[in-house]
């Protein structure tokens, strides 16, 4: 028996990683129980060799490696799938889920207020083309009707615009005179405005300092239109000093006949044209030369 040569067949990994080393083989009908009986060696005889085989442990556990197991989809039926996700409603409306995103906490809750029925972005700003154009009309029509709604209306963007105009001419004259221009404006208009309080009468409204500025502004239209003359002629000469003095008296009429019109200084005419007139003559000779 000890010189025989048996294969071996190793159905142990550990054994087959080892090189082939494994244990002798036992002689027929003999077994070994080893560390609680564990590992058998039994003789096949039908086989050429020895088959060792090694049962697992009992005390450790069993690994499941199927980590799919068809049986488990095929058990599911389309009713189980239809109550198990089941499909959105088609009646399900986008006020449905804003009230219910409203009714949770820590999610934003919309005000109910009907945003069709806000005002114009330009009345917002108090901005009022059809004002701008009456006052425009009653500047370069000085002996028309007067809308007083457009007078209270203390518009400021038509002087702003005419303001800019007078500023961007000269400067397409090669001058400069923004920093005039402003200091001009707010100066002759605090200057107006204190002047009209004092000689306001006692039945007179209430005069505030924007209906003022935006007055004086609107009546800057005709020293505008000389700065625009100056562009392609020379206002230095004769015709420049006539076209001079036109602007300077149109602005001034027109200027104190709103004033009137708005305080009611008909009695005061004369005393509120003189300083209204210096102010329009410094813009004009700024225009000029």
């Amino acid at each position: 028996m000890s010189g025989e040569l048996h294969n071996v067949v190793f159905s142990n990994p550990r054994d087959a990683a080892s090189g082939g080393m494994a244990s002798p083989p036992r002689p027929h009908g003999m077994t070994d129980h080893g560390a609680g009986g564990h590992g058998a060696y039994n003789r096949n005889p039908g086989a050429s060799g020895y088959a060792t085989s090694f049962p697992p442990a009992p005390d450790s556990p069993s690994v499941n490696l199927d980590f799919y197991t068809p049986d488990t989809y095929s058990e599911m039926n389309a009713g189980s799938m239809s109550q198990a996700y089941p499909a959105p409603s088609s009646s399900l409306r986008r006020e449905d889920t804003m009230s219910g995103l409203s009714s949770m906490p820590g999610m934003y809750a919309g005000d109910d207020e009907d945003y069709s029925n806000e005002p114009p972005l330009l009345e917002e700003l108090d901005i009022n083309f059809s004002h701008m154009i009456e006052r425009t009309k009653s500047v370069l029509q000085p002996f028309r009707a007067v809308d007083d709604q457009a007078l209270v209306d203390a518009d400021l963007t038509g002087p702003l615009c005419f303001c800019l105009l007078l500023g961007f001419s000269l400067l397409l004259q090669g001058k400069v005179h923004f920093g005039y221009i402003y200091g001009y404006g707010v100066s002759g208009c605090i200057s107006l405005y204190l002047l009209l309080n004092l000689l306001a009468p006692a039945n007179a409204t209430r005069i505030y300092f924007w209906t003022v500025a935006s007055t004086l502004g609107y009546c800057l239209l005709p020293v505008v239109l000389v700065a625009v003359l100056g562009i392609i002629l020379d206002l230095t000469g004769f015709l420049g000093n006539m076209f001079a003095l036109v602007s300077v008296l149109w602005s001034t009429y027109t200027a104190t006949r709103q004033f009137e019109s708005l305080f009611n200084m008909r009695p005061q005419r004369y005393l509120v044209a003189y300083p209204t007139m210096l102010l329009y003559s410094c813009f004009v000779l700024i225009s000029i030369f």
